[in-house]
């Protein structure tokens, strides 16, 4: 899972287009893998790299809907589910929406779960976060 998961972020890095519908949806779904691959790095006891993924994730996330609110912009929520904007703390706050909408599973949604409830939430190494900004799996470079 990981792998596949790391094989999106990787295919998302440098992506451009014209269409911002398909750029939200792209940058939504990579935010999705991020997301999902803290989740499974916290399952497998990698603490620090689940906080890299899981604060790369809010900040790419925030960005984006940065940029649907900024009328100078003028990108609007086309590419949001439903239209409705969404930040990380959805993952956090509404379960139903995390299986339902982004489809995720019971094993990875607990896990997530436990990320929430146990982390210590201290900053990952800088080297974390910026191979995560080349698309390469924290700690790998």
């Amino acid at each position: 899972a990981g792998d596949r998961l790391n094989g999106v972020i990787r295919r998302t890095i440098g992506l451009l287009s014209k269409e911002v519908k398909i750029l939200q949806q792209v940058v939504i779904a990579d935010v999705d893998a991020r997301v999902a691959m803290a989740a499974l790095s916290w399952h497998r006891g990698r603490e620090e790299v689940a906080e890299a993924y899981w604060r790369d994730a809010c900040l790419r996330l925030d960005a984006l809907v940065d940029d649907a609110q900024n009328p100078q912009k003028g990108q609007g929520v086309a590419g949001f589910p439903d239209g409705e904007l969404f930040r990380c703390d959805r993952y956090s706050t509404d379960a139903a929406w995390v299986q339902e909408v982004c489809g995720w599973p019971a094993a990875p949604m607990q896990w997530l779960k436990s990320f929430f409830e146990e982390r210590r939430s201290g900053p990952p190494r800088a080297s974390y976060m910026q191979d995560l900004e080349q698309g390469i799996p924290p700690g790998e470079s």
